[in-house]
């Protein structure tokens, strides 16, 4: 987390919130989001989607994932 607060900082993380309850996923996601200069999020958690605006791109079957997020 330390290192996403960087200039420039590129977070990649795939089936990100795994293991994390609802308002954590959507809570570190959102962190990531404000911090970050990229956040790349592959995920199948609806609370993790949430985190981001839906003009910042969604996709599906990317890497495997239900969907992958990015920022800025």
């Amino acid at each position: 987390m330390v290192a996403a607060d960087l200039p420039g900082a590129v977070v990649l993380a795939d089936d990100f919130g795994d293991g994390l309850d609802a308002g954590a996923a959507e809570y570190l996601a959102a962190l990531l989001r404000r911090k970050s200069g990229q956040a790349w999020l592959g995920t199948r958690r609806p609370e993790v989607v949430r985190a981001f605006e839906a003009t910042e791109g969604c996709g599906r079957g990317v890497m495997g994932a239900e969907g992958v997020l990015a920022s800025r």
